[in-house]
This record gives C-alpha cells, sequence and structure tokens, in this order.
C-alpha cells in the first residue's frame, strides 16, 4: 500500500498550535494523512457539517467534524514536506456505517485499499519527494524523543 510510513507524531500547524499525525503514508503519487475513526453504529456525517452524529444501539454521540481537523494536519504536512500533492482520508472503522452519502475522503479499509492500490516492489520515488518525505520523517523521530 505505501512504500514507507510514518506514525503517531506531532507537527507544528503552522499557525500558533501543534496537530497530531496519526499516520502518513509514502506512495510515488504523493503524502496520504490518514485518521482513524473508531465507533459501532450507524454515522451520520457530512463534508461540511460542523458535527456528526454516531448512533448506537444505547446511544447517540455527537463530535466535532473529523474532515475539518484532517484538513488542518493536511496543512501542516504540506507546509513541512514543501512538495508534491498531500491527500488525507478519515479511515472508518468496519463497525461504522454512513447510510446516506458519504464524504469522498471518508472510506473504509477496503475502499481505502482500492483507492491505493498495491505498489510494484521497484515503485520509483521522484527526488522532491524523497526529499519531502525526509522532512517528515525527521519530524516524527524528532517528536518521538
Amino acid at each position: 500500500m505505501a512504500l514507507d510510513a510514518c506514525k503517531d507524531f506531532v507537527l507544528r500547524d503552522g499557525v500558533d498550535g501543534f496537530v497530531h499525525i496519526e499516520h502518513v503514508l509514502l506512495r510515488p503519487e504523493g503524502l496520504y494523512v490518514l485518521d482513524h475513526l473508531e465507533g459501532d453504529g450507524r454515522l451520520v456525517a457530512g463534508e461540511r457539517l460542523p458535527e456528526w452524529t454516531l448512533v448506537g444501539k444505547r446511544r447517540r454521540f455527537a463530535f466535532p467534524n473529523p474532515l475539518l481537523q484532517l484538513d488542518h494536519k493536511l496543512t501542516a504536512v504540506r507546509l513541512l514536506a514543501g512538495q508534491g500533492p498531500v491527500m488525507g482520508y478519515v479511515v472508518l472503522a468496519d463497525r461504522l456505517v454512513v447510510p446516506r452519502a458519504q464524504p469522498d475522503r471518508v472510506v473504509g479499509l477496503a475502499e481505502l485499499a482500492q483507492r491505493l492500490p498495491h505498489l510494484p516492489s521497484d515503485a520509483a520515488l521522484a527526488p522532491a519527494m524523497a526529499e519531502a518525505w525526509s522532512r517528515i520523517k525527521d519530524a516524527a523521530s524528532n517528536a518521538a524523543h
């Protein structure tokens, strides 16, 4: 699925704070920021809704739209990476169902695997993307210390 990956680190957000990055994947076509969303039930979600609602068997739970936070994370990664495309997805747990139109940047694991197909062993990486990845790896390793 990826040539390399970094997970669980913090980056400056480019304003005056920090963002937590769950996963960044390196692929020849660019970097992918992934956020995982856990839960069990139906998810009322929309690209522009300020809040999403998880409707479970016994309760409802409203929370801020994770796509808004994903956009902040994409900005932070773009600022650090410099060049090359940076894309992102919110990845849903298998037990979550979106009964209505699912936002394009919200995917299950199976759909993520379709969108990011297996790479051949000889997949090439452009020099600019290799430099961008080096900056991401450095930031991730420095955040771990």
